[in-house]
Parts: C-alpha cells; structure tokens; sequence
C-alpha cells in the first residue's frame, strides 16, 4: 500500500497508543521550525490532514480528503469516522490523526497536549477543574495529571460533538476517576453535566485512556456504534 508524505518535511513517527485494534493511527513530527499566527495554522492544517489521510488509507478508505465544515469541525468521507490533534513541543510540531470505519466505532476524539506549565497551572487550571474534581486527584495534581484532565475533556468534545451537534464547556463534563494501569498510562473517568440530547443525557458517563510521552501528553476517546 502506497504510503502519503507527511507534510512540509517533517518525518513519521509512532503514534500514542491511547486507542483500540480497529483504530488506524498516524503521526509526525516537524522538526525546528517555529511559526506564529496564519502561517502556523495553515501548517497544522497541513500536518494534520496528511496524517488523517494516510490513517484513512490504512483504514481501506479510497477517499482519503478529509473536508471542513461550517463549524471548522473536520468532515470526514462517508463510511468513517476520526479525529485530528496538533501541538508544539520541545523539537517542533507534533501531528497525529486517527481513522476508523464506523461499523467499528461511531466517533472517536484524540488529543495532544504539551504538559502545562507553571503559569498555565494557576491560571488555567481553575478553568477546567472544580474543587470536586480536585479531590479525585488527591495523589497531587501534577502538571502532567492536570495536563491530562484537559486533554481528556478535548477528546471527550471531539468524540461527542460531531454526533450531538450541541457545544458544550469543559465545566459541563466531570472528571470522576483517572487510574494508572502502567508507568504514564492509564484511563479515566467523565460524566456529562448537561444534556447534549437524548442520546447523550446528563449523567452520561464515558471512559477514555492516556498516555505521558516526554513533554507530551496524549489522551482519546471513543464511541460505540
């Protein structure tokens, strides 16, 4: 099977391993180059849509072209479902992008996230975790443990936004539990707070996994037909 470039010159590198069997992962890492504003978001564009491509291809697809719709959501080919992240790290631009027919899984949101900072963990993080919250991560919350309770409320939003239809904050999800099953990697625990429909009811509650890698963490969760 012939294989896409990743994009701008950046190489293939190996995937998170956050998601099931079924699910077709590709990722890649540009080195070096750093951008700001219109000129870096048109080059994530790019590294994230050569990835979701080459996902697509080893998932059967023959559409690989994953579109963009009104809400800047991407629109992937009939028959499949994915998700796209992007992120900078300490050697340059990180992109990966999963894809998965949809008798296997309905929907699927990945996400990556370099690990906070000090700055981001007094600003930031009141804005995503509540004291309730903070309580399930009584062990300490590290900056990688709070970088992954954003991540997993990124992923959790990519997942259930294409089927609900309805936006919803990181407050209106709950982190309840967060287990390390090995050395940086483990699952958790979210509840819905709000109703997205009745396919999504308050009270929903949705498992996902993560994994730390170096300055990066990557979470993913995933739907059932």
């Amino acid at each position: 099977m012939d294989v896409i470039a990743p994009a701008d010159g950046a190489s293939w590198v190996e995937p998170p391993r956050v998601v099931s069997a079924e699910v077709r992962a590709r990722a890649s890492l540009l080195r070096g180059r750093s951008f700001s504003g219109p000129e870096r978001r048109a080059r994530d564009q790019r590294a994230g849509r050569a990835c979701a491509a080459q996902a697509l291809r080893d998932a059967g697809a023959t559409d690989v072209t994953v579109g963009v719709g009104p809400d800047r959501a991407p629109r992937w080919p009939s028959g499949f479902a994915g998700s796209i992240t992007h992120t900078e790290t300490g050697e340059g631009t990180f992109a990966c992008a999963v894809a998965v027919r949809r008798d296997c899984l309905r929907s699927i949101g990945i996400d990556s996230e370099r690990v906070l900072d000090e700055d981001a963990m007094r600003e930031v993080v009141p804005m995503f975790l509540d004291h309730a919250e903070m309580r399930v991560l009584h062990s300490g919350l590290s900056r990688e443990i709070a970088t992954v309770a954003f991540s997993a409320k990124e992923s959790l939003f990519k997942c259930l936004f294409p089927c609900a239809g309805v936006f919803f904050e990181f407050t209106d999800a709950e982190l309840e539990w967060l287990r390390e099953s090995d050395a940086n990697v483990g699952s958790f625990g979210l509840r819905l707070r709000i109703s997205l429909g009745l396919e999504f009811p308050r009270g929903l509650r949705i498992e996902g996994r993560y994994a730390i890698e170096g300055a990066l963490v990557h979470t993913a969760v995933e739907l059932a037909p």
